[in-house]
């Protein structure tokens, strides 16, 4: 769904996946602050942990436990943990500014996430070969969480006075980032479970290597989506000290 090419490279993502924790250096997960005290708990651990687990194949009773733990109710991740706060902070340690979760498209797309990422979750518990089937529906969910990402970013740069190269499209990034992640850990599957054909190999292989270029690309909007808003808050933080400065000699001179 489009292309996230403005100022540094495709779309694409990273993920905890055998190739690597790249998606700690997209945020999705939250880096090395946890949440509410929690250090280590956030999205990226999350599903590291969860492809870590499958990988191990653990019995039926295992992932039925863990999947009961998981989704405990609608709106927290092991019955504790705020799925919509872990969904912010991992957009904003992926360079998204604070300001833009006031925004109402913003917070309805936070929401809407929460069910999906929960589904997401319970299908990364089933055994190896239902895992690769049931991905399929989540890869359904994850697209129209991508298009909507679209039309945020489309939105907020037709507002601001930059040119589309000029502004990282943070929300495009971000969801493409867990639905590549997902996508390696499928093709994956297909090599594990003997899915492919000798004439399908080549093409899963050109795939996943696509995908793999995709993420370093994108890696580079991540980290220049970043560094801007970084910058940003603290021009921001500059301007609001001198104004406070200027206010205070004007009391001084009144007094």
């Amino acid at each position: 769904s489009g292309d996230h090419n403005s100022g540094g490279g495709g779309r694409g993502g990273g993920g905890a996946d055998g190739d690597g924790n790249a998606s700690e250096s997209f945020g999705y997960g939250g880096g090395a602050t946890g949440i509410g005290g929690d250090a280590g708990v956030h999205l990226s651990t999350t599903f590291a942990y969860l492809q870590m687990l499958s990988a191990r194949k653990p019995s039926v009773v295992v992932r039925s436990l863990l999947a009961l733990a998981l989704n405990q109710d609608t709106s927290t991740l092991f019955g504790k943990y705020d799925l919509k706060t872990l969904i912010r902070h991992g957009h904003h340690t992926a360079g998204i500014p604070a300001a833009y979760f006031e925004n109402s498209d913003v917070v309805a797309w936070t929401d809407m996430m929460v069910a999906p990422l929960q589904q997401t979750f319970k299908v990364l518990t089933f055994n190896r070969p239902r895992m690769w089937r049931r991905m399929k529906a989540v890869f359904t969910d994850w697209a129209v969480i991508q298009d909507d990402a679209d039309w945020i970013d489309a939105t907020i740069i037709a507002a601001s006075s930059l040119a589309a190269n000029q502004h990282p499209h943070r929300f495009g990034v971000w969801s493409v980032d867990i639905v590549i992640d997902l996508q390696c850990l499928w093709l994956r599957l297909g090599f594990e479970l003997d899915l492919y054909r000798a004439h399908d190999m080549d093409a899963a292989y050109w795939m996943l290597e696509g995908l793999l270029l995709t993420r370093e690309k994108s890696a580079k909007v991540a980290l220049w989506a970043r560094q801007k808003r970084d910058q940003d808050e603290a021009a921001a933080a500059v301007l609001a000290a001198k104004s406070v400065k200027g206010k205070g000699k004007g009391k001084a001179r009144r007094g």
